[in-house]
């Protein structure tokens, strides 16, 4: 398989990530991303893995969006937790496409 074969592969996986993402399926959109960078970083796409940090950070942050309108404040470090890992994901891709 070719780099860019393998480029197509991550791509289109992404894709399927950003279809789960609209429909609110954290879980499954983060699967596909998840694949998607391993294959990035196969082929040492930086953009590639820069981008995708960014679209799960977005995802933990509408996720914590979802908690916070959805119950109480027993939530907090749930939300706290999500924040956090969004923010350090968008750390990483600073860093890597520096």
């Amino acid at each position: 398989i070719t780099i860019k074969d393998k480029k197509r592969e991550a791509v289109l996986l992404s894709y399927f990530g950003s279809l789960y993402q609209i429909q609110d399926d954290f879980k499954k959109s983060i699967d596909y991303y998840e694949q998607s960078m391993s294959i990035f970083k196969s082929i040492n796409d930086i953009d590639g893995i820069g981008d995708l940090l960014n679209n799960i950070s977005t995802i933990y942050i509408e996720e914590a969006a979802a908690l916070n309108n959805n119950t109480g404040s027993s939530s907090r470090l749930q939300i706290e937790a999500l924040f956090a890992r969004a923010l350090a994901n968008n750390y990483k891709a600073i860093e890597i496409q520096e």
